[in-house]
């Protein structure tokens, strides 16, 4: 079961989801052609919110479920 809440930091969209069996787990996006400059800004906005870089979780959550088993 995922619940999730959702919002924005400037022209990122957040949402915070809780993952049963998971844990709790922020996902952000941003659109740009540039992708190097929108991982920057990701990084950026994560700093900003505390998130260290050993919690960046880079697969979906149908891989961590499957590699949880």
């Amino acid at each position: 079961i995922k619940t999730r809440e959702s919002g924005h930091i400037q022209d990122v969209e957040l949402n915070l989801d809780h993952i049963e069996g998971l844990g709790s787990f922020v996902e952000m996006e941003v659109m740009t052609n540039d992708v190097e400059k929108g991982r920057r800004h990701l990084r950026s906005i994560a700093v900003s919110l505390g998130i260290p870089d050993s919690q960046v979780v880079t697969v979906g959550y149908v891989q961590l479920v499957e590699d949880k088993m």
